[in-house]
């Protein structure tokens, strides 16, 4: 199993659908990586009252087969998805699994421009500057004024894909799908220092949506390998090429 190269495995982030993350998946490919985005549970129109433990179980369930054939996965969490990833991680280390008498587990996870929950108890919601929604993002409520999903609206397009030809801007801002909001305020009961394996962030230099310093402050704060990455926030399509060199080199760490 040492020769054989592990399966990347991604926790895409809020609103976009796993097609945008093509041209991620050919960068790796063409460099015999296999990449797997499934649709996370908590994102579409239906998504409501849906928290981010159906994202984990969406994460296992493509997980846990390859591990029963011995294989090692990376696991990559972008931006939201790095807190269905966290709480993925629990118990399915490499060396967690041989300890219970079972084959493959998770390698590494990484954090791509991704929430990275200090503690217990918190969550994607508290883990924003304020405990506040951004001015481009829009809260979706019921008629009776209960809120149901988070979205974004147009002044996304510039945060999220500064580093984007504006066609291919409008492109993936058109695909974009709202958010349960119940992922979003839910608490986890499993947190960054509670992984036990080892642990990559990849700060993106050039993200005009989530804050660089932010993006620093929580790689080193939380024990983290650093990297970076001169790309936006939406790098696994501005940047594919740049992404799939470090994703392939985090992977072939021992």
């Amino acid at each position: 199993m040492a020769s054989e190269k592990p399966t990347i495995l991604f926790s895409h982030g809020a609103w976009h659908p796993p097609h945008l993350y093509q041209p991620l998946k050919d960068a790796l490919a063409k460099k015999g990586y296999t990449l797997i985005v499934p649709a996370l549970a908590t994102m579409g129109t239906k998504a409501i009252g849906v928290g981010w433990d159906a994202d984990v179980d969406v994460l296992l369930n493509e997980a846990v087969p390859l591990f029963e054939q011995g294989k090692e996965v990376v696991l990559v969490g972008h931006s939201y998805g790095g807190i269905p990833a966290t709480i993925a991680t629990r118990d399915n280390g490499i060396a967690e699994r041989a300890a219970a008498g079972l084959k493959g587990g998770f390698k590494h996870v990484v954090f791509l421009a991704a929430f990275a929950l200090p503690q217990a108890g918190l969550s994607n919601l508290t883990a924003v500057p304020g405990e506040q929604w951004m001015p481009w993002h829009t809260v979706l409520e019921s008629d009776d004024g209960e809120k149901q999903q988070l979205f974004v609206n147009d002044l996304s397009k510039d945060l999220l894909y500064n580093d984007m030809p504006q066609e291919q801007a409008e492109a993936f801002y058109k695909d974009l799908v709202p958010q349960s909001y119940a992922a979003v305020i839910q608490p986890v009961p499993f947190a960054v220092p509670d992984i036990t394996i080892p642990k990559t962030y990849i700060v993106c230099e050039r993200d005009a949506a989530f804050p660089v310093p932010l993006q620093d402050y929580l790689a080193t704060a939380l024990g983290f390998n650093k990297k970076t990455i001169d790309a936006g926030h939406s790098c696994f399509a501005s940047a594919p090429d740049e992404l799939a060199d470090l994703l392939i080199e985090i992977a072939e760490e021992n």
